[in-house]
Parts: C-alpha cells; sequence; structure tokens
C-alpha cells in the first residue's frame, strides 16, 4: 500500500492560517516523526510525499520515503491536489490513499481496512469520521461526516468524475488519539503530551 502525504507549506498557511512557528514545528518536528512511524510499517510499502519544499535529512533514510516536487500552493480542492499528483507521480496503484499529516496518529490496520474495500469493489472511496458506516450512497451525509483526515479512492472512478467521495463510500471510526490534528496552535501542546506520554 502506498501512502501519499500533500505537504504544501503555501497551501496551509493559506488553508488553516498557520504562523511560520506552526509551520517551523510541523516541518522539523511533526512530520519527521510521522514518517519514521510510518516507514515502520509493515503494511506500508510506500511514502509519497508530494511537497513544495526541500528535505534534506529531517525525514530519515529510508527506502520507502519517495519525495515528489509539487506546485499546489495555488490549488484550492483537495481533488485538484489529487488529480495533480497523479500526473506527476508514477504511482500506478488502481487504490490512491491520501493521508493528511495534520493528523499524525492514524491507525495504519484502519486505513488499511477501507483500502481492501476499495480494492475488492466493495466501495469505490472511503475516509475516516467520528463513526463506522460502510456503503454510504447519499453523498451529501458523506460529506459531513468527512473531515479530511484520510481518504481511498478508486483511481479510475475519480479520474471519470473529480471527486474524492465517490459512492458508495465507506467510513471508518476513528479514536479520539487518532482525530488529534495538528490545524491549530493549541493542538501542539497535546501533541507534544501524547509524544512524550510513550502513548505513540
Amino acid at each position: 500500500m502506498i501512502l501519499t502525504l500533500p505537504y504544501n507549506i503555501k497551501y496551509l498557511k493559506n488553508r488553516y492560517q498557520l504562523l511560520d512557528d506552526d509551520v517551523e514545528r510541523l516541518t522539523k518536528k511533526a512530520l519527521p516523526e510521522l514518517i519514521k512511524r510510518l516507514s515502520l510499517e509493515s503494511l506500508v510499502d510506500q511514502l509519497d510525499i508530494f511537497t513544495d519544499i526541500e528535505f534534506n535529512l529531517e525525514l530519515g533514510l529510508s527506502s520507502k520515503i519517495n519525495i515528489i516536487k509539487s506546485e499546489t500552493e495555488k490549488l484550492v480542492r483537495a481533488e485538484d491536489v489529487i488529480e495533480s499528483y497523479i500526473n506527476i507521480s508514477n504511482n500506478q496503484q488502481e487504490v490512491l490513499v491520501i493521508y493528511n499529516p495534520l493528523f499524525p496518529f492514524l491507525s495504519i490496520k484502519k486505513i488499511k481496512f477501507i483500502y481492501d474495500r476499495v480494492k475488492g469493489g466493495h466501495s469505490n472511496s472511503g475516509l475516516g469520521s467520528y463513526y463506522d458506516s460502510m456503503g454510504l450512497t447519499d453523498l451529501n451525509n458523506v460529506k459531513n461526516i468527512d473531515r479530511g483526515i484520510f481518504s481511498v479512492i478508486n483511481k479510475s472512478e475519480f479520474i471519470l468524475k473529480k471527486n474524492r467521495l465517490i459512492s458508495p463510500v465507506d467510513a471508518v471510526g476513528l479514536s479520539a488519539l487518532e482525530l488529534v490534528s495538528l490545524r491549530v496552535k493549541d493542538d501542539y501542546e497535546l501533541y507534544g503530551l501524547i509524544v512524550n506520554s510513550g502513548l505513540i
């Protein structure tokens, strides 16, 4: 399974009004820790980091890491970023997994469960949410539970429909720990407490 992590500094600043200090913490601390954890996961074959910045050795030397340069700062919709990734990358897998790096504690087993559902033809897309719900067909309801945490997508259907949410959609419930995000400054204190406590 290939995980794609879009990480564009200009997009983050525009979308979430992140300050330079927040971006620095993300780039130098949270992202390298996340990449290290994901690199050790046996279910992860490759990490495609779709980014606008130069990483030297901050992300480690794992052979799973594949850095792909992006120019996505002017893109507003997640679908536009995904389409740009498809056009630039060499990812030949029929199922795409888009992992939001602002959620550093996601269970790879849960992502793999949704990946297998999409790969097996049980659904066309899947996401992480507050609760489990399989085979949703009402996209309005799906949009209400989608928080942009992670997306698993049937690539062929995405190319046809230009939409990240394609019915039927599967949703997997996430724990309170998995729902911790780094979208606002106060979240970094919680992040630090979790990391220092040894929960991850």
